[in-house]
């Protein structure tokens, strides 16, 4: 939706995604491509984030979000020359997920790419763009095909990336979940073969592995993931209209557990009687969690740290979903959950609500707080949401507020803002965060961490604050290309590369990074994690 929002917002075409057949019937300055009324583009860098150039045969190029048109199902066909990768229609090689083992995407002159081992020598891409993207050669004297054989995430493509206190996870646009990191919190306290034992009573499990659902008796991989979010400990996700919940914190206690070792992915209840059923979407906070519902609204339950259940007294758990009369925000607003607060952006305008220790919310509020309007310069066009902090993209500028170590890590980097002995610990309003960078196209999430971060117009990710994601003060993370999106936690951040590659770094003494090993302390630099 936000990629919907983000072109519309860069043209004045009132027909843009609508469907076509000739140029004329789409709004000056859209064409028509692909049988949709879109932007033209020469390459990449010419689209938004989140969307992708799609090149047509005589080389003419158009941006496309990365699921549409929906190739998956039989009623959905991809236009030569255009093949189906995952859920997507996409040149050939444009995203080099289908390409082999041992080989890379890279540009030829026509704008289009083919996969080219690490030795030079051309993989074997067929010459017919408009072929089955899966029909790989390898490029050796044995004609393997590699695509159909491929089970990695790589292989579909990969569609959103989540983050809690030491671990990952990854969806693939074909709606599977792949998770890494400390044992418990992917689901693996009973079965940690092949994990690396991190202490006395827990494991570090640093190579990818399907997310399973319970009942551990009889577990299976989980399948048809629509949307997913995770925080601190445990995380939640929406498949088939259904809410499932796994990990260690208080978010798991709807999913009728049988005993407190069993971390596996369950079905949410209702306090009501039955289950939760017909939800869009799914957010976790650092103990509870919330769940939107597509007729009845807002529904919650854990923890309730800070009050943040909002019609639940702070404090007080609530073991199973019940209803959120408060919180007034609708289902269609982007949203952004800290550790114990939220922020939702409407049309331009940001309302928070929630823990206030440090102004996160308001600065000059009590806590908690029902949602309120935060006084920012323009409208926003993306929010993030850290563990005492929050921030708001305002015409390509960062503006943040709550804890200020958090937002100019104790630094006077900008001018206006006084600095005493007391300025490290103040709350702070909305304020401007000066950079260098030339302009940013999105916030990313921070989860239950000190960091701020953001994808400038380049697709460079920058990270600074308190925590391992990034330095001290703003500044593009090394190492690690371009990016279309990003998660960050307190102790290491992942990133989905241009290219369908999901990238780790800062800490790995739990797997973080994917690596299939770990490194006990420091912080470490990106690396491509390893399927």
């Amino acid at each position: 939706m936000l990629l919907a929002v983000v072109l519309v917002a860069c043209q004045s075409g009132a027909s843009l995604g609508a469907t076509c057949a000739r140029n004329d019937e789409c709004g000056s300055p859209l064409v028509c491509r692909f049988g949709r009324c879109r932007s033209e583009c020469a390459a990449q860098r010419d689209c938004p984030l989140g969307t992708t150039c799609l090149l047509d045969q005589s080389g003419a190029g158009s941006c496309a979000l990365l699921d549409d048109p929906d190739c998956s199902t039989s009623a959905g066909m991809c236009e030569a020359p255009l093949a189906c990768v995952g859920h997507a229609c996409l040149n050939v090689c444009s995203v080099g997920p289908e390409c082999p083992t041992g080989s890379a995407c890279v540009p030829i002159g026509d704008g289009r790419a083919r996969c080219v081992r690490t030795d030079g020598v051309d993989a074997g891409l067929t010459d017919d763009a408009g072929s089955d993207a899966s029909q790989v050669d390898t490029g050796s004297d044995t004609g393997t095909d590699a695509g159909p054989t491929c089970s990695s995430p790589d292989c579909s493509g990969n569609a959103q990336l989540i983050v809690g206190d030491g671990w990952s996870c990854v969806r693939t646009m074909a709606g599977a979940v792949y998770c890494w990191g400390v044992a418990t919190a992917v689901g693996r306290a009973r079965d940690t073969t092949g994990c690396i034992a991190r202490t006395a009573t827990e494991a570090a499990c640093a190579t990818p592995a399907p997310l399973r659902v319970g009942p551990a008796s009889a577990s299976t991989p989980v399948t048809g993931v629509d949307t997913m979010d995770a925080q601190d400990t445990g995380g939640c996700y929406v498949a088939s209209g259904a809410v499932y919940c796994w990990g260690t914190s208080e978010i798991e206690a709807p999913v009728g557990r049988s005993g407190p070792n069993d971390y596996l992915a369950g079905r949410v209840q209702l306090a009501s009687g039955g289950v939760v059923v017909g939800q869009s979407a799914v957010f976790v906070t650092s103990g509870s969690a919330f769940a939107v519902d597509v007729s009845a609204g807002w529904l919650g339950w854990g923890r309730n740290y800070a009050g943040e259940l909002l019609d639940v007294p702070a404090g007080t758990s609530q073991l199973l979903a019940i209803p959120i009369a408060a919180l007034s925000i609708p289902a269609n607003a982007e949203l952004s959950f800290g550790a114990h607060h939220a922020c939702a952006l409407e049309g331009g305008a940001v309302r928070c609500w929630g823990a206030n220790e440090r102004g996160q919310v308001d600065a000059a509020a009590a806590t908690p707080v029902p949602p309120r309007s935060v006084s920012l310069p323009g409208p926003a066009t993306s929010i993030s949401t850290g563990l005492a902090h929050s921030c708001a993209l305002v015409v390509g500028e960062i503006y943040c507020w709550g804890a200020r170590e958090a937002v100019l890590y104790g630094d006077a980097l900008d001018a206006s803002v006084p600095v005493d002995a007391g300025a490290a610990i103040a709350n702070l309003p909305p304020t401007r965060v000066p950079t260098t960078s030339g302009g940013f196209a999105e916030l990313v999430p921070v989860r239950n961490g000190g960091d701020v971060c953001a994808i400038d117009t380049t697709g460079l990710l920058w990270c600074w604050g308190q925590g391992y994601s990034g330095s001290a003060t703003p500044a593009p993370v090394a190492d690690l290309p371009p990016v279309r999106s990003a998660a960050v936690s307190w102790d290491h951040g992942c990133a989905i590369t241009m290219a369908g590659e999901v990238w780790c770094w800062g800490l790995d003494d739990a797997g973080q990074r994917g690596q299939g090993t770990i490194v006990p302390s420091g912080a470490q630099p990106p690396m491509q994690v390893r399927w």
